[in-house]
């Protein structure tokens, strides 16, 4: 009987090594094309990238040497990459205080350059104009912004069709900002190790009876095992 029970091991073992216990997977690679913005209950318009997390997870060994050179690390130590392009337009008015003109003589008959300062909650821009020399004009910008980054998990379908993906949400700030792209690159989690080796101890029966009792004895030993169900 102990020997039935080692071969039922060994041809498991040998399948499992084969990848019979595991399905070919589709991977659908999340493009630029597949984010789209949706708006939450405050009306935020919010940028979402949908994929498996299969899909987060492909990225080219090109690719992950360049932005390995590029953060001067090394490839396999980087373990997530979001890519983000942005454009955005605005009309900022001029701040409360008038513009500070500057005189070329004390009699105020020529203006050599004059400064105005437009202010809005997102930006700052001190525009300074020189009417004597135009080279020496010059603007100054200020930018504020936040940017919050949340991956999800979430199903589609019925209880028939349910399929789960995940999905990295993007929202900014300021309102006259908006992404124009966006990629992402995710490490998938460590899958956990199917088989071990594990010493045990308990009670139980062995194969010849006639040696223990027949409520059973306490058992301790050394054995292999390979997980079936989680749960």
């Amino acid at each position: 009987m102990p020997w039935i029970l080692a071969a039922v091991l060994a041809i498991i073992l040998i399948l499992d090594l084969k990848g019979c216990f595991n399905p070919p997977v589709t991977v659908n690679k999340p493009s630029p094309d597949s984010s789209a913005y949706w708006r939450n209950k405050l009306g935020d318009s919010i940028l979402g990238l949908r994929s498996t997390v299969l899909g987060f997870a492909q990225i080219t060994d090109s690719q992950r040497e360049a932005i390995a050179r590029l953060l001067d690390t090394k490839s396999k130590l980087i373990q997530e990459v979001i890519t983000l392009k942005s454009h955005g337009s605005v009309i900022i008015p001029a701040g409360p205080n008038p513009p500070q003109i500057v005189y070329v003589d004390s009699g105020h008959n020529k203006i050599k350059s004059a400064t105005q300062v437009f202010t809005d909650p997102w930006y700052q821009v001190i525009a300074q104009l020189d009417l004597e020399d135009y080279t020496k004009s010059l603007v100054q910008v200020e930018t504020f912004d936040s940017l919050l980054l949340a991956w999800k998990i979430g199903k589609t379908g019925n209880i028939f069709t349910r399929k789960s993906y995940m999905e990295l949400d993007i929202k900014n700030q300021n309102p006259h900002t908006h992404f124009s792209y966006a990629q992402a690159y995710r490490s998938p989690p460590v899958p956990p190790k199917k088989w071990n080796v594990s010493i045990f101890a308990g009670w139980g029966y062995g194969f010849n009876v006639s040696q223990g009792s027949s409520y059973g004895y306490p058992i301790i030993g050394l054995g292999i095992g390979r997980s079936i169900i989680r749960f």
